[in-house]
């Protein structure tokens, strides 16, 4: 599990989404050359928790890997939260679209979507 201190964070300013005040806040990994994510999120002003998160992997696939075997051009996620009646806040969507090649041995290329919605 990654702890806050492998990430830099930038706080991008405040907003209102979905009637909430909100930060909007960008994290990247300290180490240029982890394979983490990097991306954008949308914290509750009151409540300090997430109401959408977005991201992407900080870093292409090592070469090696993208040739012989397979790469995840744009692979990331969108997830959004909705804060239940309890005060829980729960995932409500989640989505991801990116494009999957198959090395040059398994001719595969595909484009992939989810979209679940609570």
């Amino acid at each position: 599990m990654r702890n806050k201190t492998t990430y830099e964070f930038q706080l991008l300013g405040q907003e209102v989404d979905e009637g909430r005040n909100v930060y909007h806040i960008a994290f990247t990994p300290k180490d240029k050359d982890d394979l983490a994510w990097t991306g954008e999120a949308f914290i509750d002003a009151t409540e300090f928790q997430p109401v959408r998160v977005f991201t992407r992997m900080a870093r292409r696939l090592p070469f090696l890997v993208r040739t012989t075997w397979f790469d995840l051009p744009g692979f990331g996620f969108n997830v959004v939260y909705q804060r239940q009646e309890d005060g829980v806040w729960f995932p409500y969507i989640f989505g991801t679209e990116f494009r999957m090649h198959a090395g040059p041995v398994f001719f595969f290329n595909r484009d992939i979507s989810i979209s679940v919605k609570n």
